[in-house]
């Protein structure tokens, strides 16, 4: 999960933790921390706020898809744009999500991605 404020990576974190423990969740404040995590280890989801200092969302996923090909990639924005949706499915994005997002919404998309399988 790649996100600028540290309070919404705890509480996702969390959430997602307590709903099944099996996952390992690995957090980065900033889109240059998750490409240092991508760097060093693989991962089966990538949740990232679309509007962050220095590489956004879409930067980050663009790197994605070059280093690491499908991995499924979801987008959180509290910023709707006119062309975000077309943007996001240029990327091959599997789901975008608008804030405020409730912990329900949150665990849905993963779950949606990685299954329900505790």
């Amino acid at each position: 999960m790649v996100d600028d404020d540290d309070q919404i990576l705890t509480v996702w974190r969390g959430a997602l933790l307590k709903y099944a423990e099996r996952w390992c969740v690995e957090t980065a404040r900033c889109g240059h921390e998750g490409l240092e995590a991508l760097q060093r280890t693989s991962f089966d989801l990538v949740v990232t706020d679309l509007r962050m200092p220095g590489i956004t969302g879409r930067d980050l996923t663009e790197a994605v898809r070059r280093m690491v090909g499908n991995v499924p990639v979801i987008w959180i924005t509290a910023f709707p744009q006119s062309d975000i949706q077309a943007n996001a499915e240029a990327l091959g994005v599997h789901s975008l999500l608008y804030k405020p997002l409730s912990i329900t919404q949150m665990r849905q998309a993963v779950l949606n991605v990685l299954g329900n399988e505790n």
